[in-house]
């Protein structure tokens, strides 16, 4: 066994554009990108999404490209970081709600103008 170790970088554990670290800002739901996309997809929607349509347009704004054209496995990548880290953070912050026992995602009420903290 070798002594070095490979780290991957995931893109919603890299600084922000304003270069804050993962963990900086852990109360703000919004310092984590792909929180933000999420948030912005959500918030350009009139309605609630599904979990996989905001998966799926969420890895597309992360790889600059049409959703059609995001490789399946990212898109599931994303799914899975969204169901189980981002989405319930937002939640618990008051910026999104789940409708139908977990089938639709949509913003709470008065989180279009801007996120409530």
């Amino acid at each position: 066994m070798s002594g070095t170790t490979s780290v991957v970088a995931d893109r919603d554990t890299e600084p922000d554009d304003e270069g804050r670290l993962p963990g900086s800002g852990l109360l703000d739901p919004a310092t984590y990108r792909r929180r933000r996309y999420a948030v912005d997809r959500l918030r350009d929607r009139p309605g609630p999404m599904t979990p996989t349509d905001l998966a799926d347009e969420v890895a597309a704004m992360e790889n600059g490209t049409p959703p059609a054209e995001v490789p399946p496995p990212e898109v599931e990548r994303v799914h899975t970081t969204l169901y189980h880290s981002h989405v319930p953070k937002l939640e618990a912050a008051g910026i999104v709600e789940y409708l139908q026992d977990g089938e639709l995602i949509e913003l709470a009420n008065g989180a279009h103008g801007g996120e409530r903290r």
